[in-house]
């Protein structure tokens, strides 16, 4: 007689310590993946290949390729508006993943300007624990919330 056996699949999330950053395209008509004709007033995108370690508002050196791409967009752009937003896991007091957050747009934005994008398309936003994208009942799902977001505020095309 054949015993049924239990199949256990196991799935391991992609890492996310090394960015892939796979835009081919010319980056100053490509906004995170989305052509520069596509983009329209509140279109939210998460900057892939950006995320912050539990508590930390550092942007890691990793990461500077992929705001550098967000950098020669705008600075070609320069009638783009957007929102740097940022966000935190659930695993902190809301009045410190509200600072956390903020401290995160604030950190990314500053690379921008740093990078020669003007001050003038630039806001930022600490969204806190609000807007989870993945559960927070796993690592990695948690990982995934501690990251920020753009959102196109105007174009003045």
């Amino acid at each position: 007689k054949i015993q049924e056996q239990e199949v256990v699949t196991v799935v391991t999330p992609p890492k996310t310590e090394t960015p892939i950053i796979t835009n081919n395209q010319n980056e100053e008509n490509v906004l995170e993946g989305v052509n520069r004709s596509d983009l329209k007033k509140d279109l939210k995108l998460e900057i892939k290949n950006i995320s912050f370690q539990a508590d930390s508002t550092n942007v890691e050196e990793i990461y500077e390729a992929s705001l550098n791409k967000i950098a020669k967009f705008l600075i070609a752009n320069n009638d783009v508006i957007i929102e740097v937003g940022g966000h935190t896991n659930n695993r902190c007091a809301d009045v410190v993943c509200d600072k956390i957050s903020e401290q995160r747009a604030k950190a990314v934005m500053d690379f921008l300007v740093k990078n020669g994008v003007s001050v003038n398309q630039l806001r930022s936003k600490g969204y806190g624990r609000s807007q989870p994208v993945a559960s927070n009942n796993s690592a990695y799902g948690r990982k995934r919330n501690q990251r920020v977001e753009i959102k196109i505020i105007d174009i003045n095309s």
